[in-house]
């Protein structure tokens, strides 16, 4: 994809946008900025938006933020897939199944972890990851809990699991790779993996403890829950800034590096205790 170039107005004084002359042709090419420091009256330098992000969360404190808020997500998706065996005997027997229906309800995860796998990606392209990865948690909630209330909806709500679970993957790991230091990046990615086990050691916990099933479906759709409740507004405040440059929403993607320059300078000025006061980012061109 190409980026047009764009100007933007300081970044702190008024983030005005408006459109730059040149333009930028390489694809996934990424915004740039100025810190107050390097940029002179009559500098007209454009720099990647890595650099920007690397000024405005120079602490690293948004990019802990980023990965602890992906991981709960990640946790909740581990969950709804371990759940899995210590439902199918309880639900076909109280349902009257089949064999051949309670082999459905086994493979019906995979099923809708497939068709996932096909539209995660398409999916975080057009509405952005940060936004997929909270949608995601509405469907482990209502996939989880169907089955509670209508019996009968269990294989399609199982489906509707395992789609969830793979976007809330696919999702968590774009939007934590677009949005951290690409010097955390690697070793943040690697912990999504633990985060999988995690959520699904917790579903064996609760299985060994509710024996009722419908309890069970409960408690394990319940941190899918709190996830979306307790991280939903940071997540929509801080979309991924890398996509808004991409999707031609400049503005937001300003907006988005001035919240977290601004929540960093704030940190910067309770922790430190000496030296030169953080200069604000100013952004002069994105690319």
């Amino acid at each position: 994809m190409t980026a047009a170039t764009v100007t933007v107005s300081n970044l702190v004084s008024d983030c005005n946008v408006k459109r730059a002359a040149s333009s930028c042709s390489s694809p996934g090419s990424s915004n740039a900025c100025l810190s107050e420091n390097e940029m002179g009256e009559d500098d007209h330098a454009v720099l990647s938006l890595e650099e920007a992000i690397v000024h405005a969360d120079s602490s690293g404190s948004h990019s802990r933020k980023v990965l602890f808020a992906v991981l709960a997500a990640t946790a909740t998706g581990g969950m709804g897939g371990a759940v899995t065996p210590f439902i199918i005997t309880p639900i076909s027997e109280e349902g009257g199944f089949t064999p051949w229906l309670k082999a459905l309800i086994a493979s019906a995860m995979f099923i809708g972890m497939w068709v996932g796998s096909i539209c995660g990606g398409f999916l975080c392209d057009a509405y952005g990851p940060g936004k997929i990865m909270l949608a995601s948690q509405i469907g482990l909630v209502v996939g989880g809990t169907a089955p509670v209330l209508f019996l009968s909806a269990a294989i399609s709500a199982r489906i509707l699991v395992g789609f969830s679970l793979v976007i809330t993957f696919q999702a968590g790991n774009t939007y934590l790779a677009e949005s951290v230091l690409t010097s955390k990046r690697g070793a943040y990615l690697s912990y999504l993996h633990m985060a999988i086990a995690g959520g699904g050691a917790a579903s064996t916990a609760l299985a060994l403890w509710l024996r009722a099933w419908r309890a069970l479906l409960l408690a394990n759709a319940t941190p899918a829950l709190v996830v979306l409740f307790a991280l939903g507004a940071f997540v929509r405040a801080h979309e991924s800034p890398r996509w808004l440059l991409v999707a031609d929403r400049e503005a937001e993607c300003v907006a988005t590096l001035r919240r977290i320059d601004a929540a960093d300078r704030a940190r910067h000025s309770r922790t430190r205790t000496r030296g030169a006061k953080r200069q604000p980012l100013r952004l002069r061109a994105l690319k």
